[in-house]
């Protein structure tokens, strides 16, 4: 994994893994890098927010998450980035790490 920059990103095939890194060093939710869209947006997809229809259900699901432990399908759907920041870089996986990663992953099995 590597750090990029905004423009580097927006350069990439869409399929990557990636995290925002904020001025602080903190990162940010995983998404999936969409590909570009125009000539300073791109694309992306969340895979930290559940599928809702609208931002009430947004919120409504992930406190039901959160105090119930409800489970929602993830967020299947593409938005745009819209941040238009150059100063924002982004923590990008390799092919590599995408493979390692998904090695140790394990399908979820309910106990029945």
């Amino acid at each position: 994994m590597r750090i990029v920059s905004r423009r580097e990103l927006m350069a990439m095939e869409p399929g990557v893994l990636y995290a925002q890194v904020g001025k602080d060093g903190q990162l940010g939710d995983l998404h999936i890098f969409g590909g570009a869209f125009g000539s300073n947006d791109f694309t992306m997809r969340s895979i930290t927010t559940p599928y809702a229809h609208d931002s009430d259900e947004l919120w409504q699901r992930e406190e039901d998450m959160r105090d119930n432990a409800a489970s929602y399908p993830v967020d299947s759907l593409y938005g745009r980035d819209g941040l238009f920041d150059d100063d924002i870089r982004y923590l990008v996986y390799d092919e590599d790490d995408i493979v390692s990663i998904v090695k140790d992953l394990r399908p979820y099995r309910s106990e029945a």
